[in-house]
């Protein structure tokens, strides 16, 4: 499938319009499994306030966010604000 990146053979990351699976809108079950979707922006926005994400920082657009917060994820270093 074009679009699709295999890391290793139970991996594989996606770029938009291969995980939209011709959907449009956010929120769409694209390619995920029965009773899952494709998250949205406020999904996203939730997972980044349970580490500790500004709402400011959360709420701008069409600029990356959450660079602090990878580095926590990429660390182990868990401590969730939930």
């Amino acid at each position: 499938m074009k679009g699709v990146h295999a890391k290793d053979e139970d991996l594989k990351f996606y770029n938009w319009n291969a995980a939209m699976n011709t959907k449009t809108k956010a929120g769409s079950q694209g390619i995920c499994a029965s009773g899952w979707r494709i998250p949205t922006d406020a999904d996203w926005k939730k997972l980044e306030g349970y580490f500790y994400m500004s709402q400011a920082q959360q709420n701008k657009n069409n600029a990356y966010r959450g660079k602090e917060q990878a580095a926590l994820l990429h660390e182990g270093a868990l401590t969730l604000n939930c």
